[in-house]
């Protein structure tokens, strides 16, 4: 008789566990139809695929994409059999658009839209999901579309969600809508835009980190840092060409990339499936890009935790967010067993204060610091080092050096890129007044002899301007410039690579000095935030 009781408590929780659900939102689409490339379309469509084949449980997926059902062209894309007339060409690079003459407009194709993707209808699908979802109930939320940059010098991670009609919606907003779900509700965040890494923030009350943790357990994976752009957005069609973090995130959590190729590697722990953890990992090591990931922990531990002083110390770096000097003595996040805390953050009692220990430094190899670091962090130390020409050997310090070199070429190829611009402009505008002086009338708006130039009288036109020595000038100072840029490029696309890496090193060792700097509400919660990163797609 006496065991009775608790075995029916325990079958009630294992009751309440099996009906917890899952509910997916994807936030799609530019700011408006000349924003709007046709590789968000196709990161829904992506995404769609990816949880028809992880989840046959078919849950509840609501989608807001670009105008929602209007039959409008709202989505942007470069045709793939270009057949404009090089006369078309011709006046576009000298009176236009230079890389859009081959620019096309149609319908998206996105299926199962809700609703247009504007702020308004986010705050009612946000609100909806809220009165919906009970304590158990995870919401996966899915942004695919573009950012800002905060518009608060004081507030550097309010960054912005670039929403349809042209409208912003900022960090700060967006976690209060996050805070009307219930306590026990989980949010989990792919966001994709650039300055993504501000939503990391979204783990702190009002998203502002002097305010403590939130009470609700969130967790969130980000393309890239707040202070940085990201890669990705094209009008291109060829998702072969796709380089952007999210193709890479899914890719691992399905096993097979958009183009059905398959990812069998991203199983870093070996325990049969991919988290998601591991599929931000995956993307970190996988993917050619400027892009920075970020993950809420890593918001958590560069806020609370702090290295120690060693003889590789570097100078913070304001881009990448500096660790905090101090631990946060703020309470926070979730109690000892992992059960939601409710109410405002409280300062903790004296002796929930850390003892005073030793901290560990920046210093070591990175095989050293891997064997510190958990399975994912250990792959990122292990497989990204031979795609920037280190080793498991490099140390901090070299690895500094390198990031180091790594800017000082970026500045360098940066100066290229302008002395090609400066040629480029001025070849321009030496074939221009050309143009213009055997063509007098192109000087007005809507010129009456663009009928015939874009007419009958292509061929001639445009035979006769390329004929033009400027014109031979010209093209040489525009594929000079093409040629720079992409320097300039591959030197940020290896700049990025090291700081993953220098990222991954200083996670580790925060993680490790977290314990030593701050309470134990904050350690209890940087473990369930953990427990958070860590979980599948799949249902539980």
């Amino acid at each position: 008789m006496p065991l009775r009781y608790p075995i029916a408590c325990l079958l009630l929780l294992a009751c309440g566990r099996s009906e917890a659900k899952d509910y997916f939102l994807t936030v799609g689409g530019g700011y408006a139809p000349y924003g709007n490339q046709v590789s968000l379309e196709k990161n829904v469509q992506f995404f769609q695929r990816v949880l028809a084949k992880t989840r046959p449980d078919e849950p509840a997926h609501r989608i807001l994409f670009a105008d929602g059902k209007r039959p409008d062209r709202d989505l942007q894309y470069r045709a793939a059999d270009d057949d404009t007339h090089a006369a078309v060409k011709i006046i576009a690079e000298l009176f236009g658009e230079s890389d859009a003459s081959d620019i096309r407009y149609r319908d998206h194709a996105v299926a199962g839209v809700r609703a247009a993707a504007t702020c308004d209808n986010l705050r009612k699908e946000l609100g909806s999901l809220a009165a919906r979802l009970r304590s158990g109930d995870r919401l996966v939320l899915y942004y695919t579309g573009h950012g800002g940059e905060s518009y608060d010098e004081q507030r550097p991670h309010n960054t912005t969600l670039a929403m349809w009609n042209e409208q912003d919606l900022s960090q700060a907003e967006f976690t209060s809508l996050l805070d009307e779900f219930r306590p026990g509700v989980e949010v989990t965040l792919v966001m994709v835009q650039c300055h993504s890494g501000g939503f990391a923030h979204a783990i702190f009350n009002g998203g502002d980190p002097s305010l403590g943790l939130a009470s609700r357990p969130r967790c969130g994976f980000f393309s890239q840092l707040h202070s940085r752009a990201s890669a990705g957005c094209s009008a291109d069609v060829d998702e072969a060409d796709y380089q952007e973090y999210s193709s890479f995130f899914w890719a691992a959590l399905a096993g097979e990339d958009r183009l059905g190729g398959p990812v069998e590697d991203a199983d870093y722990d070996a325990d049969g499936r991919v988290s998601l953890a591991e599929a931000h990992a995956y993307a970190m090591i996988a993917s050619d890009t400027i892009d920075v990931p970020v993950r809420t922990s890593d918001a958590l531990l560069w806020e609370y935790s702090k290295v120690g002083k060693g003889l590789a110390e570097e100078e913070p770096d304001p881009s990448d967010g500096s660790p905090s000097t101090v631990g946060s003595i703020f309470g926070g996040l979730f109690d000892g067993r992992g059960a939601a805390k409710e109410g405002p953050p409280t300062q903790p009692e004296q002796e929930d204060l850390p003892a005073v220990q030793p901290l560990r430094a920046m210093t070591g190899t990175l095989a050293e610091l891997a064997e510190l670091g958990r399975p994912d962090q250990r792959a990122v130390l292990e497989r990204l080092p031979p795609l920037v020409g280190l080793s498991e050997e490099t140390d901090i310090e070299q690895l500094r050096d390198e990031l180091r070199l790594a800017k000082k070429r970026i500045r360098t190829e940066e100066t290229k890129v302008g002395l090609a611009l400066g040629l480029y402009t001025e070849a321009h505008q030496t074939l221009s007044s050309a143009v213009l002086r055997r063509w007098p009338e192109l000087n007005d708006t809507y010129p009456a002899v663009l009928t015939d130039l874009l007419g009958s009288g292509a061929d001639a036109f445009a035979d006769e301007v390329r004929a033009m020595g400027a014109y031979r000038v010209f093209q040489k100072a525009s594929k000079n410039v093409d040629r720079a840029a992409d320097e300039a490029l591959d030197a940020e696309r290896r700049e990025a690579k090291l700081r993953r890496l220098l990222r991954t090193c200083r996670a580790i060792v925060l993680a490790e000095n977290l314990e030593t700097v701050a309470s134990k509400r904050v350690v209890s919660g940087y473990r369930r935030l953990l427990e958070l990163e860590e979980a599948g797609l799949a249902s539980q």
